[in-house]
């Protein structure tokens, strides 16, 4: 009797080919859209956590004035505090492989007829085994370039590139702020994230970027470098006790700098592209509500053009539970194959929206953002349109289960 059913239903979908394509076709439309849309969340996720794990896990930053605990991280001040010898300090403290201090600041640098913004880093040798760094061409500055203050640079890849092009910018003399430094190295590519591309950077000496180009004492940052990532939060306390010691600030009261680190930097991003991929998925969750109330309007139309065989068919003996069953049949297989359809069209379109150049340009200094399917996406879409087609499906079955035989029969 179930299949008997289920063929009855098949042949009145069949009947009205238009209208059962266009509900299936909402269907497809939503589940695909899920597909789609979790795929690409999950692809910018792991773009986001290669990114930063790529620049280092094992690392610490501190910097000048304190931040507020909360969402927000909002800095209550702005002093200014961090110098050179917190550096020692921080230097002979257990676990620490390396120490490396940052002073950045953004200047024209020209080459001849050519000229762009860059990103100007004064720093010393230890930066490159604080942030796993390396030189591709020439050589990174030494330990007495940075006490006497000289003027050399080492480019970052893009910066070589668009400057110099094809010619080879080992001892050449640029200008940074209009000032000639010469040029001893080019770094090998790294990318980063697109507020922190290292291949659009420029490297001087600290000691010249303080004071020939910034002209202050006080540092942005100092970069700490942990021997293994599971000893970071007891680096961290220590680091905030010997910064608290040198800054004579007393137990309880804000400090005048504010420590993170990149597993915190990873947690942040993680927790928002996770946020990123619910928003989307919801999104298109909502074409599958549409999707269901487009089946609903079918199945009532339907029901009403066939009230008449209806009467006939509980004249010559059908039950109500016939009767629900077999609309309610009929709405699930439109469900049941838009889901099945929506599938196969998601999992395919999900590669081809991940290679569209506006979906990529997103991705612009992190690399290139692929999708990536996960069984849990394609069981929640599928299971939810199947939800979809028994919940709107009811009502329209239940009303043509309840029309009475005499009344069924003489409906034009």
């Amino acid at each position: 009797m179930f299949w008997k059913t289920v063929k009855t239903a098949l042949r009145s979908l069949w009947a009205n080919k238009l209208r059962s394509f266009l509900a299936v076709l909402g269907i497809v439309i939503g589940v695909s859209a899920v597909i789609i849309m979790i795929a690409m969340g999950k692809g910018a996720e792991k773009q986001i956590t290669s990114s930063l794990t790529n620049l280092g896990t094992n690392l610490i930053f501190v910097s000048p004035g304190f931040r507020a605990a909360g969402a927000g991280h909002a800095r209550n001040t702005e002093a200014q505090t961090l110098i050179l010898p917190d550096m020692t300090a921080l230097a002979s403290l257990p676990h620490i492989r390396a120490v490396a201090p940052d002073v950045t600041s953004n200047f024209q640098v020209k080459f001849r007829n050519k000229n762009r913004a860059a990103r100007v880093v004064g720093t010393w040798p230890e930066y490159l085994e604080v942030r796993n760094y390396g030189v591709d061409r020439g050589r990174f500055f030494v330990r007495e370039e940075v006490s006497t203050g000289r003027r050399v640079c080492v480019l970052g890849k893009n910066v070589a590139e668009q400057l110099f092009g094809y010619v080879d910018p080992i001892g050449e003399v640029l200008k940074i702020d209009r000032k000639n430094f010469e040029v001893i190295g080019v770094m090998e590519a790294k990318g980063g994230m697109r507020w922190m591309n290292f291949d659009e950077f420029v490297y001087v000496p600290i000691t010249t970027a303080m004071t020939r180009l910034v002209n202050r004492k006080h540092l942005d940052q100092i970069i700490v470098s942990i021997d293994e990532p599971e000893n970071v939060p007891e680096v961290t306390q220590l680091v905030e006790a010997a910064m608290r010691k040198r800054h004579k600030i007393a137990p309880g009261k804000n400090p005048d700098f504010s420590i993170s680190s990149m597993t915190d930097w990873l947690q942040q991003r993680r927790e928002m592209s996770q946020a990123f991929t619910f928003l989307l998925a919801g999104i298109a969750g909502v074409s599958l509500l549409v999707g269901g109330i487009g089946i609903m309007n079918i199945m009532l139309v339907t029901v009403t053009e066939r009230t008449r065989e209806i009467g006939i068919r509980k004249a010559v003996g059908a039950r109500r539970s016939d009767i629900l069953r077999q609309f309610l049949i009929e709405s699930v297989t439109i469900s049941v194959l838009g889901g099945g359809i929506g599938i196969l069209v998601g999992v395919f379109g999900a590669d081809w929206v991940a290679q569209m150049a506006i979906w990529q340009s997103f991705a612009r200094g992190e690399g290139t953002i692929s999708s990536i399917i996960v069984p849990e996406s394609i069981a929640l879409a599928f299971g939810f349109s199947c939800f979809v087609g028994i919940f709107f499906g009811i009502y329209p079955a239940l009303k043509a289960s309840r029309l009475a035989p005499v009344d069924a029969l003489r409906y034009e």
